[in-house]
């Protein structure tokens, strides 16, 4: 078994991450089959274990129309829903207008172990 240490897990995520304000294809630039590192399920379950210290949040910004409810469905067709959850900003309430503007995102933010993905319009 590869050493699964959780020093690796950033050599694990690094292929995966996307640069801000980069523009991405994902049929073009993320090989959807890649195993990367784990080569045995038995791997990617002791991975996985290790990896529930933190949780993992996907920001998602486009124009409406712009394709972020469809791509949350095809990229996250193949996870447990149990684990995910998605949250959509619109125009902050009177309640939120009252507070740090922060604080309705910090509220919303992806348990240990948990996906969450921030669904929201420019």
């Amino acid at each position: 078994m590869p050493d699964l240490h959780p020093r690796r897990i950033p050599e694990f995520v690094k292929p995966f991450r996307v640069e801000p304000a980069s523009k991405v294809r994902l049929a073009k630039d993320f090989d959807p089959g890649s195993k990367a590192a784990i080569r045995k399920k038995k791997d990617g379950v002791a991975l996985l274990q290790q990896g529930d210290t933190y949780g993992v949040l996907v920001v998602l910004q486009a124009l409406d129309a712009g394709g972020k409810d469809g791509t949350t469905r095809h990229v996250m067709s193949g996870v447990n829903p149990q684990g995910v959850s998605v949250n959509g900003f619109k125009v902050p309430s009177t309640e939120e207008l009252d507070h740090d503007y922060l604080r309705r995102y910090a509220r919303q933010l992806a348990a240990r172990g948990e996906i969450g993905i921030f669904n929201r319009s420019r």
